[in-house]
């Protein structure tokens, strides 16, 4: 009987899945690397949400024969590794797009209507706070993307039909041009030209800080950034002193860096942000998903089936 080592909580449809196709479920304490590294020498298969699946658990596990990312983002996965030693991975692409974007869109909303500052000055200071606070349309407004894959294109979709937003998108793999959205090839166009801007590209040693002061000072200073990508892709301390420094108008964030944030995070106090812990993919329909698709993936990679999901 294969085994498969579940290091986080995923929704019991998946297990179960499994159960019934002959597996057996091994969890472990958590998603630390030693509680990782007592569970797996035996497993067949490994599914992972933000658990950091290193070279040494790898080689710590000689059966292993699929890694099965729980989503799409897989940089907590050492992919170089994995391809050496020969052990496919897979992700599950459509699982939590839609959620994704929903979150992107309702942060921006939440950001012009200035939500959260409002609802709090409500209950400690009284009414009259809707006279300090300035709260802002969405319509007819500039949206960047950077990055125009699954998500990016449903925000696209949603801020160009729902709010009649103008959207302009720079991504060097975006074939042809899509329709309502504006491609541009230059990244500085959307810093310079945006009301909002949201992040949509993967982490690389690329992307990787790539956004940071030069950026921001770049920006209109009543702009907002959005990022429901991953907290490193900013430079967060440049995005600390612009906010301070007025550089830029807010942001919207459901990731950071590091994640989790610390608790002495100057932003936890800032009214112009909000800040959510990494849960733009954890609806209840997206956790289903991903675990049924991880597990489907699991399945088939270890039955020896050709998957599209598989990256390596």
């Amino acid at each position: 009987m294969p085994k498969v080592l579940l290091p986080e909580f995923i929704d019991p449809c998946g297990p179960d899945y499994l159960k019934s196709h002959g597996w057996e479920i091994v969890y472990a304490k958590s998603r630390e690397k030693e509680d990782i590294l007592e569970k797996i020498s035996d497993c067949d298969a490994i599914i992972v949400r933000v658990s950091k699946i290193t070279k040494e658990i790898m080689q710590a596990a000689p059966s292993l024969k699929v890694i099965a990312k729980h989503g799409v983002g897989y940089d907590n996965i050492d992919i170089e590794a994995a391809r050496a030693l020969g052990i496919p991975v897979t992700i599950v692409p459509n699982g939590n797009s839609l959620s994704v974007a929903e979150h992107t869109v309702a942060l921006m909303m939440a950001c012009a209507k200035n939500m959260p500052a409002m609802a709090n000055g409500y209950r400690e200071s009284g009414y009259d706070v809707k006279n300090r606070l300035e709260c802002t349309e969405l319509s007819g407004k500039t949206l960047g993307l950077i990055g125009y894959g699954r998500i990016g294109s449903m925000v696209a979709k949603i801020c160009r039909s729902g709010f009649d937003m103008h959207v302009i998108a720079y991504d060097p793999f975006t074939k042809g041009t899509p329709e309502g959205v504006e491609i541009v090839d230059n990244c500085d166009d959307i810093f310079r030209r945006s009301d909002y801007i949201s992040l949509h590209s993967p982490l690389t040693d690329e992307t990787r800080h790539s956004i940071g002061q030069r950026e921001f000072k770049l920006m209109k200073n009543s702009a907002t950034i959005i990022n429901c990508s991953r907290g490193a892709i900013i430079d967060e301390q440049a995005l600390i002193e612009a906010l301070l420094n007025g550089e830029i108008g807010g942001a919207g964030l459901d990731v950071s860096d590091p994640e989790p944030a610390q608790s002495s995070n100057p932003m936890f106090n800032m009214e112009n942000v909000i800040l959510t812990p990494h849960n733009a993919a954890s609806t209840t329909e997206a956790l289903k998903r991903m675990s049924m698709g991880a597990a489907l993936a699991v399945d088939a990679v270890y039955s020896g089936e050709l998957v599209d999901c598989r990256i390596i």
